[in-house]
C-alpha cells in the first residue's frame, strides 16, 4: 500500500473527528464499501487507516467516482482508485478479463459500485432517521479537480487495501 498520498496531511482515529455525524458517515460508508465489495466481487477490502486530506480535496487515485449528498448532512463522497484495481473489481462484477475492458466499461463499472455502495448507505441512514438524498454518481471525474468547491470543507479519506492495490473513501462535508 502507498506509504505517503500526495494530499494526505495526517493520519488519524476516526474517533477523534469532532463531529458525530462526519465520524457516523465515515463509518457507514466505510461499512457499505466493504459489504458490497465482499458481496459484489467477492473481493475482501480490508480497511487500513483513516487520514485527514489537506485544503485541495484532489482525488487520491487515477480513477474517481463521486455523488452528491443533500439533506440532514451535505457533502460530498468519492471512490477512487488506480486503473488496475478499477478494471480487475469491474471485470468481476461483468464476468470479463481485465484486459478486455474498455476505459468506458470500467468507470461505468465504477458507478454501477458506487451506487450500490450508496444504496447501502442511504438504507442505513434511513434507519437512524437521517435524511438524506445522494445525487447520481458523477463518472470520469477530472484527478486535478477538487471533489469540493470551498477549501473550509472537512474532508477525510478511509484507504482500503483490496486485491493487493489501495483504494480511497473520499468524504467531504459542509
Amino acid at each position: 500500500m502507498n506509504g505517503s498520498l500526495p494530499g494526505v496531511v495526517e493520519e488519524i482515529d476516526r474517533g477523534s473527528i469532532e463531529s458525530a455525524w462526519l465520524r457516523n458517515l465515515l463509518d457507514l460508508v466505510t461499512e457499505a464499501t466493504s459489504q458490497v465489495l465482499a458481496t459484489t466481487t467477492g473481493s475482501n477490502a480490508l480497511e487500513a487507516r483513516c487520514v485527514r486530506l489537506g485544503s485541495d480535496h484532489l482525488p487520491l487515485y487515477q480513477l474517481t467516482t463521486k455523488m452528491r449528498l443533500s439533506g440532514d448532512i451535505n457533502g460530498q463522497v468519492a471512490i477512487s482508485m488506480d486503473e488496475r484495481l478499477a478494471r480487475e473489481l469491474v471485470s468481476r462484477i461483468a464476468w470479463a478479463r481485465p484486459e478486455d475492458l474498455k476505459i468506458e466499461d470500467v468507470k461505468d463499472g465504477l458507478g454501477e459500485l458506487i451506487n450500490q455502495i450508496s444504496g447501502c448507505v442511504m438504507t442505513m441512514l434511513s434507519r437512524q432517521n437521517q435524511k438524506i438524498q445522494m445525487d447520481l454518481p458523477g463518472l470520469g471525474v477530472d484527478p486535478k479537480q477538487p471533489l469540493c468547491s470551498s477549501k473550509k470543507e472537512d474532508c477525510f479519506a478511509v484507504i482500503f487495501e483490496c486485491l493487493e492495490h489501495s483504494l480511497a473513501l473520499q468524504v467531504c462535508c459542509w
